[in-house]
């Protein structure tokens, strides 16, 4: 399992670090932050508030939206444009919106 954490992340540095003001904009919206408890700063953002753990050999299409709290387990497809809003169990093919598994994979 991986945790993805704003601060450290990549990914996360690669697509928002030019654009920090864009990604508070987004996990204030989804996070449905309001007044004194809004994200002022990635830098101060504690990991906790977005644990979203993607399992080992996943595939996510594009465009796939995966919500704070949510697991998505080992060797899951996701289908492109889904909003993963639930824990995905592993060995699962999923699509939608909301996210819901259609099929089991061998595993």
């Amino acid at each position: 399992m991986r945790y993805y954490d704003p601060k450290t992340d990549v990914v996360f540095k690669k697509v928002f670090g030019e654009h920090k003001n864009l990604a508070i904009s987004l996990l204030n919206a989804v996070l449905q932050l309001e007044g004194k408890n809004q994200i002022k700063d990635l830098e101060y953002l504690p990991s906790e508030i977005l644990p979203i753990t993607i399992g080992e050999d996943c595939w996510l299409g594009g465009g796939v939206t995966v919500c704070p709290g949510v697991t998505i387990g080992d060797r899951c497809i996701i289908g492109a444009g889904s909003v993963v809003v639930k824990d995905i169990p592993s060995d699962s093919m999923a699509v939608g919106n909301p996210c819901r598994v259609i099929r089991k994979l061998n595993a």
